[in-house]
């Protein structure tokens, strides 16, 4: 098959040291990270309404956002792991059956009446390539706004990372950014073109946030709910913007005020880690602690699906 000869084949620019690098900095960050790619990465690809559109043509994430998350943050975890994208490893397996639900459907909505073209076309290589840019640049750049510093060599890691990643997931080469120069022009690119947002960008960014408040049981869980509500809400105001937290159906809060007061703290504490030995280590083995520890937590209580099984049918 063409698909197992194009993945079974390694690219000549593929350097294993920098794919363990680039999982060693996703480690590091711990839990920011989910942040930084929740309320900055996604949030902000909805405000692109027509690529948004799949989105809601199979009803992912605004009928079962946490759901949904829970599968998004799987297949992040295991590209992330070291040595996951390894022939036969999760993260390898993870990457091609998402390419093969996307393949599925795009099959899908181009059969539908309901796909108009105006759109483009479903799940596009455009697309899926700025999919790649919220995972690495984007990713970087929200991390790096609330404090986190890293090397030139850890950031080009991430790149490359995700170089991998979008090659394996069938993002073509030429347009597949080779580097962090590349990847920022490729996002100023992205965001030149990619149109206006609409009554979907705001139904999405509406669902996400309030994943946040849902399957909480108990006065305290709530209250804990409604915090973080307010604390990604603000992250993302703070990192997008007014215009597009208004434009997401986000409230207006102080909390945004909160996350560039931290970024010094935090800016301080990362120059401590950087000159103290084994520290890298140490933060890896608590960030690899946690994935461990609560993401099958989270896995059991949505009942979620971390097999990639496409949709059956549109819900639009």
């Amino acid at each position: 098959m063409d698909l197992f000869r194009q993945v079974d084949h390694e690219p000549i620019w593929l350097d294993r040291d920098l794919l363990r690098l680039g999982c060693e900095v996703s480690y590091r960050v711990g839990l920011s990270g989910e942040l930084v790619l929740r309320n900055m990465s996604l949030m902000g690809g909805y405000l692109a309404g027509a690529a948004a559109k799949p989105l809601v043509f199979t009803g992912q994430l605004d009928r079962m956002a946490n759901r949904r998350l829970v599968e998004t943050g799987k297949f992040w975890m295991d590209v992330t792991t070291p040595g996951g994208l390894e022939r036969d490893q999760e993260g390898f397996k993870s990457a091609v059956r998402v390419r093969m639900m996307h393949a599925q459907v795009r099959a899908m909505l181009l059969k539908s009446e309901k796909w108009d073209m105006r759109w483009g076309y479903p799940l596009n290589q455009w697309g899926s390539m700025g999919t790649i840019l919220e995972f690495s640049v984007i990713f970087l750049t929200g991390l790096r706004a609330m404090g986190y510093l890293f090397t030139r060599r850890e950031r080009e890691a991430v790149v490359h990372l995700w170089r991998y990643v979008g090659y394996l997931m069938g993002v073509e080469e030429r347009i597949l950014p080779t580097n962090e120069q590349d990847s920022m022009r490729a996002l100023y690119h992205l965001i030149a073109t990619i149109g206006d947002s609409d009554d979907d960008s705001r139904r999405l960014g509406e669902a996400l946030a309030n994943a946040s408040l849902q399957n909480r049981d108990g006065w305290l869980s709530k209250q804990a709910g409604k915090l973080e509500y307010t604390l990604r809400a603000g992250f993302t105001r703070y990192i997008l913007g007014d215009e597009a937290g208004d434009t997401l159906g986000l409230p207006r809060t102080r909390a945004k005020y909160f996350w560039p007061a931290q970024a010094p703290l935090r800016a301080g504490l990362e120059l401590a880690r950087m000159a103290t030995p084994g520290a890298n280590k140490a933060l890896m083995w608590l960030g690899e602690k946690a994935r461990k520890e609560q993401f099958p937590k989270q896995v059991k209580q949505l009942k979620a699906d971390t097999t990639f099984t496409p949709v059956k049918k549109l819900f639009r």
